[in-house]
């Protein structure tokens, strides 16, 4: 598994419609266990970003997704239903999420 960094931010399930909060992971950061929420200064001690989207992975907990994976797998995994999106900064600041879509 290794180190991440990891995005919060409110969206809409592409899969089943749930909006929940979704914590969002990358390793394209310096994988230092770093977070941000919306609204959050984003710095880090490797980059320097005041526009621009970083690539990221969660998962949906919902309970519609939660159905699908025990169907699938027997059982709910603790990371959710795979989703992807697109963490924004806009002026130095974490804005919140585009571009979400389902597992590819």
């Amino acid at each position: 598994m290794g180190c991440y960094d990891s995005f919060y931010g409110m969206v809409e399930c592409p899969h089943c419609g749930a909006v929940n909060e979704i914590e969002f992971q990358t390793k394209e950061l310096g994988q230092s266990m770093m977070s941000w929420s919306e609204g959050d200064p984003f710095v880090t001690s490797k980059l320097a970003m005041k526009f621009g989207t970083v690539s990221v992975y969660g998962g949906c907990n919902g309970e519609q997704c939660n159905e699908w994976q025990i169907k699938r797998d027997g059982y709910v995994s603790g990371f959710g239903r795979k989703i992807f999106a697109d963490a924004v900064i806009e002026k130095g600041v974490f804005v919140g999420m585009t571009n979400v879509r389902k597992e590819e």
